[in-house]
């Protein structure tokens, strides 16, 4: 069995390079689940965009700040 870690990768608004990354020391599956409303089978390996609607949980869980007028968050997993 292999682990996951999970990050968010940050965009500038107008690019494509990564600027950089947040990492994510812990996570609940089942609440990123439920927060990106996928199913309970589903393992989020995909990249998910966080919008003004998932930042409050990333807020509150992890002490991150966004800026949503200027850069794109995505959510992001990679096996180990």
């Amino acid at each position: 069995m292999h682990s996951v870690k999970r990050f968010i990768r940050v965009y500038p608004k107008e690019g494509i390079h990564p600027l950089g990354i947040i990492e994510l020391p812990y996570f609940e599956l089942r609440e990123l689940q439920q927060l990106f409303e996928t199913g309970v089978d589903d393992p989020m390996y995909d990249c998910f965009l966080i919008t003004s609607q998932e930042t409050n949980y990333f807020e509150d869980k992890y002490g991150t700040s966004f800026d949503l007028d200027n850069y794109e968050y995505f959510l992001e997993a990679v096996s180990l």
